[in-house]
Formats: C-alpha cells, structure tokens, sequence
C-alpha cells in the first residue's frame, strides 16, 4: 500500500465554535486515535482529494507540526447537502496490530456475456478486510474475463493471502445482468404449426359435413341401426293425395 504525505495543525480548542471556524477557514476537524491520548487537529479539505476520491487505499503519514504518524482513515463524515468533508477519523498503525480497513474493488478484463449484449453491475465497490498493516493492499482485483450472462462473483469465491474479507461470503460483488429482450434461444416452431394445420383441417370438415347421425328435413332422427321414420307431417300429405 501507498503511502501519501499530509501536513496537518494541532487544534487547541474543540467546541463547536471552534469546529465551524475550522470549516470556515476551508479545514477539516480530525481526531487521530491509536495513541495514548486522541490528538485534535485539521487538514485542508483540498488535501484529502487525492486521498478520498480514488480508486486505491493510500497509508498516511500525518505531519502534526512536526511530529509524525503513520495511519490510516478510518471514517468520514459528509456534508448531506454539499457532500464535503465535514470530520475525519484517522488510526495510528502500529506494527503486529491488525486493522480493519476499506479497500477499493478494481474490475479487470472484459466478460464474454458482456461482449453478447449483458450488462456489468457492479454491486460492491469497496469489501471491509482485516490484516496487519504490511499486508493491506492498494485494491482488490476483480477479474472478468471468465463471466458469462447471468454469472456473478461473490465475496467467497475470493481468496487473498494473509488477508480475511469480512463481508458475507454470499454477497455478490460483480454479476453480468441479461437485458430485457434479449433472446437466449428460441424454440422451434415446426410442431406447433403442424398442430395448427391439424386443428384447421379438423374445423373445416366440421363445417362442411353434417354428422352422420342428424337427421334430414321431413324426418325425424334415425334410430340406432334403423332407418328414418317419415314425419307426421309427411303421412299427412300422403294421405290427401290419395
């Protein structure tokens, strides 16, 4: 792990008058834990660019007036609305301890499922580790040249020597997402029109024939194995032409 230089000024008084002068004057109120007693001070805001707003987890070696530590940042607080720096937590390093820490996930590669129309989400972009100070990395890298559509990358398929990953084994940390319509396969369709014809086939002779058993007009339905018996209305008429 890197490591970044900044100077930084003792703060005497700790009061909220204090702290909003600090903030006026373009500073941000810190407290470096760690040591036998807490030290108060402040750093420009401008000076933790290179150190927030990154990619990488940076050591720090604080300047206080002289007197020099090697840390790490621990926490932030942001302004809700600005999203400046308003307070930075800073812990000394000190050699056999272990630290937890934040470190920054770096992707590599291209996946094949990207390349076939899916998309990269990338759900973690930082993992919480613990490791002694020499062992603590820039990034963790990721890489995506293994991934097809729908795959992911979960914490536990992580393994990173003399390093412990604290987050849940089963998060996910990268994962090539399918869009919507987009086409895996299709099914061929040959059956289902051979079904089809069959069906329409089967419609029209409905249409075009009778059923053998209906009975025509003037006489009245065939009995089973018999012959179709005249209407009434047809002796009738028989009759009178007699």
């Amino acid at each position: 792990m890197e490591t970044l230089n900044i100077k930084a000024t003792l703060r005497s008084e700790t009061g909220k008058r204090a702290t909003k002068q600090v903030r006026y004057e373009g500073k941000v109120p810190c407290v470096l834990y760690g040591e036998k007693e807490q030290v108060h001070f402040s750093v420009y805001e401008q000076d933790f660019k290179n150190l927030v707003y990154t990619d990488r987890a940076y050591q720090v070696l604080l300047d206080i007036e002289g007197k020099e530590y090697k840390a790490i940042v621990q926490a932030l607080q942001f302004h809700p609305v600005s999203d400046l720096i308003e307070h930075a937590d800073f812990l000394t390093l000190t050699t056999g301890r272990a630290i937890k820490i934040d470190i920054p996930v770096k992707l590599l590669g291209k996946a094949p499922g990207e390349l076939e129309g899916g998309k990269v989400r990338h759900k973690l972009r930082k993992l919480k580790v613990k490791a002694l100070p020499e062992f603590l990395p820039d990034n963790i890298e990721v890489n995506l040249e293994s991934m097809d559509l729908g795959d992911s990358i979960k914490v536990g398929d992580l393994s990173i020597p003399n390093l412990e990953i604290l987050n849940s084994a089963s998060n996910p940390i990268v994962t090539i997402a399918t869009p919507r319509g987009l086409d895996l396969g299709e099914e061929p369709e040959t059956e289902e029109g051979e079904e089809g014809e069959e069906g329409e086939e089967g419609e029209e002779g409905a249409e075009g024939e009778k059923p053998s058993g209906e009975a025509k007009e003037g006489e009245t339905p065939k009995s089973e194995g018999g012959e179709a018996k005249p209407t009434e209305g047809g002796e009738e008429k028989s009759k009178k032409g007699k």
